[in-house]
């Protein structure tokens, strides 16, 4: 199972630079996306603490003002984090976009060891990586057979 958090095995990543560097870039976002879904689950928490009518510690209710104060901080933190979500999804290129596609249906598998394409598909594929390694190998081959020769 390909997980963003396991290194890639040394075979892959010594053929396969740009694999290792989109990989990096995932984890990267991954964990950043994992932050601010942290950030916003606690401003999340902090209004419905704040919004309450009624002080949880002593049972007093609550003065609106006292409510306004606390809950325009939980508010600037989900516009924030929404605001930097959006400014990352607008970074991620179309071509980028496909490759995660692919990844996401050839690569990514279940604990049955099945993955979306099998799924979808109905039937068993090829491993991605050692197909893209012999197509890239007699693509090279083919275009150093029609190389001239001087």
């Amino acid at each position: 199972m390909l997980l963003l958090g396991t290194p890639l095995s040394p075979k892959l990543s010594s053929r396969s630079p740009v694999l290792e560097e989109a990989l990096n870039n995932a984890r990267r976002e991954f964990e950043s996306s994992q932050a601010g879904q942290c950030r916003a689950r606690e401003a999340g928490l902090g209004i419905g603490r704040k919004y309450h009518p009624f002080d949880l510690k002593t049972s007093a209710p609550k003065e609106a003002s006292e409510a306004q104060a606390g809950l325009s901080t939980h508010f600037d933190t989900l516009e924030q984090n929404a605001s930097e979500r959006h400014q990352g999804l607008r970074e991620i290129s179309p071509r980028m976009l496909r490759v995660l596609g692919v990844l996401h249906n050839f690569v990514i598998k279940r604990s049955d060891g099945s993955t979306a394409a099998n799924r979808f598909f109905g039937q068993k594929h090829q491993e991605l990586f050692p197909w893209l390694n012999r197509i890239s190998k007699r693509a090279e081959s083919s275009l150093n057979s029609q190389a001239p020769t001087n």
